[in-house]
């Protein structure tokens, strides 16, 4: 498939540089092997996937970004054949019933709200690969 040999591919959308860094980190530590692309906002993530040989794992998404917010950068996954299956999680610092009832009715597989301390995100980042089903003895705990 051409995944530069990396069993696992995430596309993060997050405009926040240290929530970003944060999760790199935290997922280098959750799962080795994994291999992380970073963008800072919707359009710059349907730019990514339009332009990679290969369709992510996974796509974790921030809703508040400038230039295309979260939202419609959900519509845009969801509405394109090539994109639609891929997983998309949720990471964002709202924790509002309304949004988490409006994203997943949007295709969302599941919604979390950034954690504050790097255990928090840990287990975010574990409950992650659970939903994926990648093995447990990839997964660092």
């Amino acid at each position: 498939m051409g995944q530069d040999h990396f069993p696992l591919n995430i596309f993060l959308a997050d405009d926040d540089i240290d929530d970003c860094q944060f999760f790199e980190s935290t997922l280098a530590q959750v799962c080795q092997e994994a291999k992380l692309s970073i963008v800072h906002e919707g359009k710059a993530l349907l730019e990514l996937l339009s332009s990679k040989s290969f369709l992510p794992d996974l796509i974790v998404l921030d809703l508040n970004m400038p230039v295309m917010d979260g939202y419609d950068c959900m519509k845009n996954i969801k509405r394109n054949e090539n994109y639609k299956d891929i997983p998309v999680v949720i990471l964002t610092t709202s924790s509002y019933q309304a949004d988490i009832e409006r994203l997943a009715s949007m295709g969302a597989n599941l919604f979390l709200t950034k954690p504050q301390s790097y255990n928090e995100l840990k287990g975010i980042v574990q409950q992650i690969m659970l939903v994926l089903g990648i093995p447990s003895y990839k997964v660092s705990v």
